[in-house]
This record gives C-alpha cells, structure tokens and sequence, in this order.
C-alpha cells in the first residue's frame, strides 16, 4: 500500500470512527465476528492459536492466601524459600519465568488481582491484566487496543511502544467506555467481551502502520 501522508492519515481515521460505530451497533457474536472480517483489519487480528480466550478466573481471596503463607511477599514479588512445598507444576512455572527473566513481572499481576495502589508504571500492562484475571468485565489493556480507541474518540494520543502514566486518561476512559457504554447485549457476554478486545487490537495494529508510514521513528522500537 502507497502511504500518501496525511490523506492516509485521515482515512485511518475515518475507518477508526466506522469500526468504532459498528461496535456500538452490534447486538451478537456474529456481528463482532462481520468486523473481524472486515479486509481493513483481517490480516491484523491476532493469532488465536496464541492468544485464545482465558477464562481463567484468580481472585483477590485466592492471592491473599499465597500472601498469608509467605509464598508472595507484600509487594506481590515470590519468595523462592517457599517453592519446596508447592506442586511440580508451579516448580515448573517459576523456572521458565526465571529462565526468560520475567520473574519480577509476577508482581505486578499480583498486585492488580489485589487492587493495589497505585498502579505501577514499568508494569502497567500486567497490572490491568491482573485486574482482567479478578474480573473479566474489566478489559485487557494493551498499546494496541488504546491506540485505537484513542483514535476512534478522538483522544490525544501518546504514540509509544509502551504504556505510561502518560496514558492513564486514555486507559480509565476506556476502562469505562468497555464496562459502561456497550450495549448490554455484548458487554455481559464473554465471548463478545473477548471479540470487542480482538476488533480493538487488530485496528490499533492497523493504526501503528500507518502512523510508521507517516513518521518511522514514532515506533523504531516496536
């Protein structure tokens, strides 16, 4: 696709504001399922194979417990002395995040299930996932997803790889965009919740290319 700058810009723009309006009036999986489809966005949907649906549910009881034990420490961190009375499985799971280095990332999981304040900027993302593991009517957040929304309701945009307070407005007005303004039909169904993330992230890539086009540099990280 030839990138004519701010031409290209203004139709990205127009297709945030048409897929935004086709989410407000979607009424069932099958019209979430016509957005995916749309051409404009399809080859940006993500891998379902790797990011299926997580119907896992953790709860702030269930954390809580591990924090009384003495297995997460305070701030949400693990305490290794305490891995010899766990299962192989959790073993197994705590040295594949050492191995990839993620170890300390745990925290902030943990912290989000909780509810800690305040939300901690260097893991922000893992933090509102968190939150999305307690209560699954609170969304996934992601650059990808924020982007488009931004874009979509005309927000100022923070054009960046990674999320920071910079973008806390965006992230709390989409937090209750998702959990107030769809249309009661899509929102209390998870299947719907789960595609309205997948619309959001496809667009969102979407906007990211086209935003490159125009300038390269804005995400030479990412």
């Amino acid at each position: 696709m030839k990138f004519d700058g701010q031409n290209d810009l203004i139709e990205t723009q127009f297709l945030a504001d048409r897929i935004l309006f086709r989410i407000y009036a979607s009424r069932s999986p099958e019209d979430l399922e016509s957005i995916l489809q749309d051409q404009l966005i399809s080859k940006f949907v993500m891998n379902k194979d790797r990011y299926h649906q997580l119907n896992l549910v953790i709860t702030k009881d269930q954390v809580q417990s591990y924090i009384s034990s003495g297995f997460f420490r305070a701030d949400g961190s693990i305490d290794e002395t305490k891995l010899e009375q766990e299962s192989t499985a959790t073993k197994l799971l705590y040295a594949f995040l050492w191995k990839q280095g993620d170890l300390q990332k745990v925290k902030y999981i943990v912290q989000g299930v909780t509810n800690h304040e305040p939300v901690p900027e260097s893991g922000m993302v893992l933090y509102y996932f968190g939150k999305h593991l307690a209560d699954k009517k609170h969304p996934i957040i992601d650059q990808h997803v924020i982007r488009a929304y931004a874009m979509a309701t005309k927000k100022p945009q923070i054009n960046e790889d990674i999320l920071s307070k910079k973008d806390i407005h965006n992230i709390q007005s989409y937090i209750h965009w998702f959990q107030h303004e769809l249309h009661s039909e899509i929102s209390d169904i998870a299947d719907c919740r789960y595609m309205v993330d997948q619309v959001l992230y496809a667009l969102g890539k979407r906007i990211k290319r086209e935003i490159s086009a125009l300038d390269p540099k804005i995400y030479a990280n990412g």
